[in-house]
């Protein structure tokens, strides 16, 4: 449940990457290090593209890969933690 809870949008310029359009269920890396957060890769979760006055805009719903994990049934995950990997600002950024 905590890592579903986490996400992040991100609005990008143009609905594709080198060369690919924006997919959900594919693994990005995000590098903003003002927020703390440099080379995490990251789920695209949702993908929503449009087209406006400022061009063509893709938004971006990233959340940990962890958060999509399968829990073995009947397993005490109270305390398992996903995202113990990720450093602080980038786990106060996906609050």
């Amino acid at each position: 449940r905590r890592g579903m809870s986490r996400r992040l949008e991100v609005t990008v310029q143009g609905w594709s990457a080198l060369g690919q359009v924006w997919r959900p269920n594919e693994m990005v890396t995000v590098d903003l290090p003002i927020w703390g957060l440099e080379a995490v890769p990251l789920l695209i979760v949702s993908v929503d593209q449009s087209l406006s006055s400022r061009g063509r805009i893709t938004q971006l719903t990233l959340a940990p890969r962890e958060a999509y994990d399968l829990l073995p049934e009947g397993a005490d995950n109270s305390n398992s933690d996903s995202l113990a990997g990720l450093p602080q600002e980038a786990l106060e950024l996906l609050q």
